[in-house]
């Protein structure tokens, strides 16, 4: 498992308003990692202005056909991708759309209070994705909210010197 890089951030590339990559060279070897639109911004805020290195932290999914890195600015958001690719009918595209479209913070607060129209407001999520995460997550949520307390009130990476640290 790939569950962080550090390095520095060398290209990136949004696809569309809920998906977009980065390249992060890391000792000279150039790593291709998926990521949202916002965390792709923010990193090229950080390369603008002056950082040096800077951490993804990475959940890395291994597929028959291919092998792929998506890429985070905090482990709380890593941690929560994890948990929505384990709900039925959500994959690595839905996940990182989810998270693109409303932010990890109210994807909690969505799942954990029931609200299945906020989730459906995501394309690609329909009423009955949306219960199944809803249904498959409450639970689990409430319990990673208890124990991730210190994590969630992390720093967000463009309120730090660039590296993930205040």
């Amino acid at each position: 498992m790939i569950r962080q890089l550090r390095g520095q951030i060398v290209g990136q590339q949004i696809t569309s308003d809920t998906l977009a990559s980065v390249v992060i060279d890391v000792m000279g070897v150039g790593y291709y990692v998926l990521t949202t639109p916002q965390t792709a911004l923010t990193l090229e805020e950080a390369l603008n202005k002056g950082t040096a290195e800077t951490v993804l932290h990475t959940s890395l999914i291994v597929r028959e056909d291919a092998m792929q890195l998506v890429g985070f600015l905090n482990v709380a958001e890593r941690e929560l991708f994890d948990l929505l690719q384990s709900a039925s009918g959500v994959g690595l595209k839905m996940a990182v759309a989810i998270l693109a479209q409303l932010g990890w913070r109210e994807v909690v607060t969505a799942i954990v209070a029931g609200n299945t129209a906020q989730l459906t407001q995501v394309k690609g999520v329909g009423p009955k994705v949306a219960g199944k995460i809803t249904l498959e997550l409450k639970d689990k949520l409430k319990a990673w909210q208890a124990e991730s307390a210190s994590r969630l009130a992390l720093t967000p990476l463009s309120q730090t010197d660039g590296t993930g640290t205040p």
